[in-house]
């Protein structure tokens, strides 16, 4: 199953320290004085569009399922509110995406392997 998963490893591990790094950015960010959660929505924009583009190297469409395209839109609007994105959500959203991928690719390869 290994070659046939979308996000090895690597992925898994990167996109989760990077996710918690803009949380954490987010986090200090957001309680500075007037321009904070300016800063901060313009953080969450800039990382939708860079998780976006590396889901789309990895073959991952975040709108393909119910479930993802949920996931994704409600951890982007979630991260665009002040205060509420002090919260992990970038971290929690990534770990769920990359849970169903994963489940869906081990899925596919079980039909795959029983066909």
């Amino acid at each position: 199953m290994g070659s046939q998963s979308r996000i090895n490893g690597f992925h898994t591990v990167a996109l989760l320290s990077a996710a918690a790094f803009v949380d954490t950015l987010q986090t200090v960010v957001t309680f500075i004085p007037v321009v904070g959660p300016f800063i901060a929505t313009a953080v969450a924009i800039t990382a939708r569009i860079v998780f976006g583009v590396w889901f789309m190297v990895l073959r991952v469409g975040l709108a393909d399922k119910s479930r993802r395209f949920i996931a994704n839109i409600s951890m982007t609007l979630a991260e665009m509110l002040p205060l509420i994105n002090a919260l992990p959500i970038w971290t929690i959203g990534m770990w769920t995406i990359i849970r169903q991928v994963k489940k869906e690719d081990k899925e596919n390869h079980e039909k795959t392997s029983a066909a």
